[in-house]
């Protein structure tokens, strides 16, 4: 297998570390877009992340509710050439709460020519987000699954319970992504029983990478595709039952009128 020259292959290391937004310590964002920024302050950060990216902003009407909500905000650019190709999802909580990001999904892959090395990407995943206490299950390089839960203190929880917590809550969580967040607005509807509102009490950061040798086995693994996800569930829940309480009560002033029509009022 033919690999690009020493200096090549250190842009391109540089770039899959600058691609995870790489800073000291734990950080809660992905490629620079910070979980609890607003609204705009994401879809602005994501523009000038990418201007490649197509966003795609759809509003929902809910009753009870002055003006349009947006859980939900997608942006994708295809790959052309020796450009990655890129999907960005991202969901917001609603009014009457302030319209905070708190998920973000990152779907990157990578041509040929620019691929990263997986030590290197991994080792810039863990510099910044820490050890992770949900381990890779399998062998190797090829695929890595790995994943970081904080508990509702905001800390690491221990690896045993990191693993429950992450096996219970990453559905519930990343079920977000996609599909202009119908996962909240079933919820809205639903309601969030205990089972859940426990699920979503954890903060989640999840990376998930696939790689190739290529042609040559005593290569080092690059990466093709890699998928990283945040979700602060500790900032989803409360704003979502403030939307959903407004909501029910102008159900319930819609239905008063009915009412008191029944009653010959």
């Amino acid at each position: 297998m033919n690999r690009p020259g020493v200096t090549f292959l250190t842009l391109m290391i540089a770039t899959a570390v600058a691609n995870v937004g790489l800073a000291e310590g734990p950080n809660l964002d992905i490629a620079g877009i910070k979980i609890g920024v607003s609204e705009p302050e994401a879809v602005t950060a994501l523009k000038a992340h990418n201007p490649r990216l197509v966003v795609n902003e759809t509003p929902h009407r809910l009753e009870g509710l002055p003006k349009a909500v947006m859980p939900a905000v997608t942006a994708q650019a295809m790959p052309s050439g020796a450009q990655e190709g890129e999907t960005v999802n991202m969901v917001f909580t609603m009014a009457p709460s302030p319209e905070k990001l708190w998920g973000i999904q990152r779907i990157t892959s990578y041509p040929a020519a620019r691929r990263p090395s997986t030590a290197a990407t991994l080792d810039a995943l863990r510099k910044k987000y820490g050890p992770e206490n949900v381990p890779n299950n399998q062998s190797g390089l090829q695929t890595v699954n790995i994943a970081w839960v904080f508990g509702p203190d905001g800390k690491l929880l221990e690896p045993d319970k990191a693993k429950q917590a992450y096996y219970s809550g990453q559905g519930p969580l990343q079920g977000h992504f996609g599909q202009d967040d119908m996962s909240a607005l079933n919820d809205l509807q639903m309601g969030i029983s205990q089972d859940k509102a426990t699920s979503y009490s954890i903060t989640l950061i999840t990376a998930s990478v696939q790689s190739t040798q290529g042609g040559d086995f005593n290569a080092p693994f690059v990466i093709y595709n890699m998928i990283v996800a945040i979700n602060d569930g500790r900032i989803y829940v409360p704003a979502l039952e403030a939307t959903r309480a407004v909501l029910l009560d102008a159900a319930k002033a819609r239905a008063k009128p009915d009412d008191n029509k029944a009653a010959g009022i």
